[in-house]
């Protein structure tokens, strides 16, 4: 039995503590990082509580979890779909674990179990459960600790896994993945269609309406647009094409009849017969197919880590989506890094890149988008809309052939690089700000300098000796002509007025008492704040606080 990896044996210990808060919880694992794998190991220990039903909504996933369930974790399981069906008792009598379809497990199929027939449930691709089928299995066994597993916790129709699962346990996501070393690095290709129109396209439960986009896609010069591309950029790389529409799939592979040998390119959808898909997706993995168009066939439940091209022949604006497409080709060659073992992230990245399979070429087929806002590795790779700065950059750097998560890592520091320099910048400003107004305060006990009159021409000689007779020590602040002029005049109308003098009023300011107090009150305030070695006494200040609102 293989070891459990780091991150794994995290997200083990993380379902068991969430599980002691929580009834249901959710445990997030990029694709081709072992979900199925780590949920066995959990289980393993759970099998000693009670029963445990697995459930997934494709037969694939089902025969993945069987397989992996048996030979990896060393349980029995026992098939509840179609004409198959499970011992509905335990013990001696069945095996610890059924593996069951959400399409079967229903009404009379369902009734049949008893309400403590399992004490675990397991959510294959749980982004799927909030539909009805699931949820009325979750209610059936409603004492069962429940654990979902999913690449993708993100549903684009906007309806939330929170109805469903209590807490998320762990998240290790398609970028800490290829970062560590166990998933193949992302480069990525956009190819623009010049006749591809998306603009008027409607928008169905977060996405592209379907029936539209393949009647765009499925337009000859559009086909042609993207099989020319298509065969020049995978080389010879094995390549799994995904389309809108299962008549895009056929017409796509007629027309790469005309730009790679016959039989080279196969349209698989799921109105093929099981033993002919089967027999196709060996010859896929012998490399006697390089291209399988599909129309979502593969989407979930496919591991071909043979595959080193991902093309998108279908725009989208679900990043679920494009992150389960992505994931068919991110999966290490077969043998890369399984015996590295707890070896550093270097060492697992050196043997990938020396593997046959060195990293995941996305062809992402693009055209005129209009409003909407198509999904790209990048956005996978982040895990979030990204910033328009961010993403142009990244987008150039990735096109220029540096791998897709570095080119994402590079425009983030760069972007963290610009706003450090912005912030720097506006603390400069705002410290040579507060230094003139300082520097005016200490000038100008009036308010006068240091506002709006502070550009334009600086002071006259004229003005300078005019303002050094009145009693004015500039210091270091050099006034405009117009804050010259004003300070001048408001000197001389104070004079009239009876007000304290420019330096009694300047003393006056800078202990917090207002600038407008007559002669005799200034020379009273100052003469108390000198008997008070030079600091305002509370009373004073109270005194002449003024009311609260009025400006000062």
């Amino acid at each position: 039995m293989s070891a459990l990896r780091p991150y794994q044996v995290a997200a083990r210990d993380a379902v068991r503590a969430s599980w002691a808060d929580h009834r249901s919880t959710l445990l997030v694992l990029a694709t081709g990082a072992g979900k199925t794998f780590t949920a066995g190991e959990i289980l393993r220990e759970r099998a000693n509580v009670g029963r445990i039903l697995w459930l997934a909504h494709r037969s694939e996933l089902l025969d993945q979890a069987t397989d992996t369930i048996e030979k990896r974790i060393g349980l029995g399981c026992e098939l509840e779909k179609a004409e198959a069906r499970a011992s509905t008792v335990g013990g001696l009598f069945g095996s610890p674990v059924v593996v069951a379809s959400v399409q079967t497990l229903r009404g009379r199929r369902l009734e049949r179990w008893a309400r403590d027939s399992f004490t675990t449930i397991v959510v294959d691709e749980a982004h799927r459960s909030c539909a009805r089928g699931y949820r009325d299995i979750l209610s059936r066994f409603g004492n069962a600790k429940v654990l979902g597993l999913t690449a993708t916790p993100d549903r684009g129709d906007g309806v939330g896994l929170g109805a469903i699962f209590d807490d998320v346990a762990y998240q290790y996501d398609l970028r800490a993945a290829i970062r560590d070393g166990y998933l193949k690095p992302i480069v990525q290709r956009t190819i623009e269609c010049a006749d591809l129109d998306l603009s008027d396209v409607k928008t169905v439960a977060g996405d592209l309406a379907q029936g539209e986009l393949e009647e765009r896609l499925k337009l000859d010069a559009v086909l042609h647009q993207i099989a020319a591309p298509l065969v020049r950029e995978a080389g010879a790389r094995p390549t799994i094409v995904f389309t809108a529409g299962v008549a895009q799939a056929h017409a796509l592979v007629d027309v790469l009849a005309g730009y790679t040998p016959v039989g080279n390119a196969v349209a698989l959808d799921g109105t093929t017969p099981k033993e002919l898909r089967d027999q196709r997706i060996k010859q896929f993995r012998a490399g006697e197919i390089q291209f399988l168009v599909n129309c979502g066939l593969f989407v979930e439940g496919f591991d071909a880590p043979e595959c080193s091209c991902v093309a998108m022949a279908r725009p989208t604006k679900s990043r679920g989506l494009y992150q389960q497409a992505v994931g068919r080709g991110t999966r290490t060659w077969p043998g890369t890094i399984d015996h590295l073992g707890d070896a550093p992230a270097e060492e697992r990245h050196a043997a990938i890149a020396a593997s046959p399979a060195p990293n995941c070429l996305v062809l992402d087929f693009a055209g005129n988008a209009g409003r909407h806002r198509l999904v790209s590795p990048l956005d996978v790779l982040a895990g979030r809309p990204l910033p328009s700065d961010v993403e142009t950059r990244a987008k150039e750097l990735a096109e220029a052939g540096k791998p897709s998560e570095e080119a994402l890592a590079q425009a983030e520091a760069e972007a963290i690089e610009r706003e450090r320099r912005a912030e720097e910048k506006r603390r400069r400003e705002a410290k040579i700000a507060a230094e003139v107004a300082y520097r005016a305060k200490q000038v100008d006990p009036f308010g006068i300098c240091g506002g709006a009159d502070s550009s334009g021409p600086r002071l006259t000689d004229g003005q300078r000796r005019h303002l050094e007779s009145l009693g004015v020590d500039l210091g270091n602040y050099t006034p405009s002509r117009a804050e010259a002029s004003k300070l001048i005049d408001t000197i001389k109308d104070r004079r009239r007025k009876g007000l304290s003098s420019y330096k009694m009023a300047r003393v006056c300011v800078r202990h917090g008492l207002p600038e407008d107090l007559t002669f005799d009150q200034a020379r009273e305030a100052i003469d108390a704040i000198a008997a008070n070695r030079w600091r305002c006494p509370d009373w004073l200040r109270a005194k002449y606080a003024r009311p609260e609102g009025e400006d000062s």
